[in-house]
């Protein structure tokens, strides 16, 4: 899949459903207070000022595919992995694990 999503990218149809959904997400989790006030203090103490849902959904809403695809395309270039291994197996092939 990883080697799918580096070739041919996301879809503009993948793309608007994933936004879709991160709104969602925000505007549901807008109705439980508890949520409200951490997501608040979390934004007061990172950024200095409240959290606004309709200042991140128009963020959201402005990202474009080509935008989604530059980015995993640089996030999972074989040249950025970094692999660790733990195993009793002496003989495991770790640049065969990358293809």
């Amino acid at each position: 899949e990883i080697n799918k999503v580096i070739e041919k990218g996301f879809s503009e149809d993948e793309i608007k459903k994933g936004k879709t959904i991160l709104e969602a997400n925000l505007k549901i989790s807008d109705d439980n207070i508890s949520s409200c006030v951490i997501r608040n203090a979390s934004s007061l103490l990172d950024l200095g000022k409240p959290f606004d849902i309709e200042e991140k959904i128009s963020a959201i809403q402005k990202i474009t595919c080509d935008e989604v695809n530059s980015y995993f395309k640089n996030l999972l270039s074989k040249e950025e992995y970094l692999i660790s291994v733990v195993s009793k197996d002496d003989d495991i092939d770790v640049a065969g694990l990358l293809r």
